[in-house]
């Protein structure tokens, strides 16, 4: 498939387990032109999808509540300093972060109450997931600058998954993660109401309907 906005090219599949669902590209405000700055595609388990998605939603976020792997690979398509894009990403992934943490400790049990050990255990699981926005970020900055060309794979095992996996291309240089919340919130980068690439969130619900 071709990105319209950037001409950047992405396959049918990716791993040869993943299936493409949709793309569009990131748009940065520079001296008020908007100026592309990656595109990106969404891949998806399409079967799991499909076994599931009348209960999760048939859209991008639906998709952050199923237990599907899934993976956003991104193509730079001008330079960027790896503290830029680094930046630009941690603003949008700590006010997710403590989204996430902030209903996992307001949580309520069957009855209708509140848990001390709920608010402890969602404590712990915020604490698991800025570790790993701080082992992202060093990635990121060992990496140095970002050309044109260059690809980054993010790949979650979906809900119930503590895997997380970032990698890039053409270094090989790659990460592991662990926190399933980490997870939920670098996807919803990509997929929630307020994504940062709406026009992609747009062509990712087409897709996932259609899978």
């Amino acid at each position: 498939a071709r990105e319209g906005a950037t001409g950047v090219e992405f396959g049918d599949e990716l791993g040869g387990a993943l299936a493409f669902a949709g793309c569009g590209a990131r748009a940065k405000k520079i001296a008020f032109l908007s100026v592309n700055v990656y595109a990106l595609a969404l891949y998806m388990d399409a079967d799991a999808w499909r076994a599931q998605r009348g209960d999760a939603g048939a859209s991008a976020g639906g998709l952050l509540n199923a237990p599907c792997e899934r993976a956003v690979l991104i193509e730079m398509v001008r330079g960027v300093d790896a503290d830029t894009f680094w930046e630009a990403l941690r603003e949008a992934l700590e006010p997710r972060i403590a989204e996430i943490a902030t209903w996992l400790a307001t949580a309520e049990t069957e009855s209708g109450d509140f848990m001390a050990s709920t608010a402890e255990a969602a404590e712990v699981k915020e604490e698991a997931a800025l570790d790993a926005l701080d082992e992202m970020k060093a990635f990121f900055r060992a990496g140095g600058e970002l050309k044109k060309g260059d690809r980054i794979e993010l790949r979650w095992g979906g809900r119930g998954s503590a895997a997380v996996s970032v990698s890039a291309s053409p270094s090989g240089r790659s990460v592991d993660l662990s926190s399933e919340e980490f997870g939920r919130a670098l996807f919803a980068v990509y997929l929630d109401e307020s994504a940062v690439a709406p026009e992609a969130r747009d062509a990712f619900d087409g897709a996932l309907g259609a899978l």
